[in-house]
């Protein structure tokens, strides 16, 4: 059987489980009349401390839109991260760190302090340490443990941005209902 015919195949099979979905008012948030497409562009994405919450509030921005000038939403982020060490090495040294972050959110309508939204995401993204231990030069392995460490800021910070932007849809929706 080709795989054209398989993929008919199963659309055929599979289309009677989905009427249900459709009888009870499913509605996919990513679907074209769905709450992605009707927040795009309505939230505002406040300004988010230190590296890591720049690529957050980037990520938010594309996740939502650039806002427009009268976005009728506004969005807080606190993002708060630490390392801890994972694996030590018999000298001390540290081969391994895990980055945890929590971002605590806060949807509110714009110009009212009471929030639609309050809510907390965390994650972890963990990054290797390059030894620091002879024949490698000991700058090359500092600059390479700060790129490490600044690529699991990034990875991080867009888990995160994916959990909020998550929260946030599921809340608009439930606003709207």
């Amino acid at each position: 059987m080709s795989l054209h015919r398989r993929q008919i195949l199963s659309a055929l099979l599979l289309s009677p489980l989905l009427v249900p979905l459709a009888g009870c008012g499913f509605e996919p948030l990513y679907g074209s009349d769905g709450a992605a497409a009707q927040l795009r562009g309505q939230v505002r994405v406040t300004a988010i401390d230190g590296r890591d919450g720049y690529f957050l509030r980037e990520r938010l921005l594309q996740r939502f839109g650039r806002p427009a000038a009268d976005a009728p939403l506004t969005l807080s982020v606190t993002l708060v991260t630490e390392a801890e060490a994972l694996a030590i090495r018999q000298g001390n040294d540290v081969s391994r760190y895990n980055l945890s972050g929590v971002a605590l959110i806060a949807l509110r309508r714009s110009g009212v302090a009471e929030p639609i939204l309050l809510d907390e995401v965390s994650g972890d993204a963990s990054y290797n340490a390059p030894s620091s231990v002879p024949p490698a030069p000991p700058n090359a392995s500092d600059v390479a443990a700060r790129a490490a460490e600044q690529d699991a800021g990034r990875r991080l910070a867009q888990y995160l941005a994916e959990q909020i932007a998550d929260r946030v849809l599921i809340a608009s929706e439930q606003l709207s209902q």
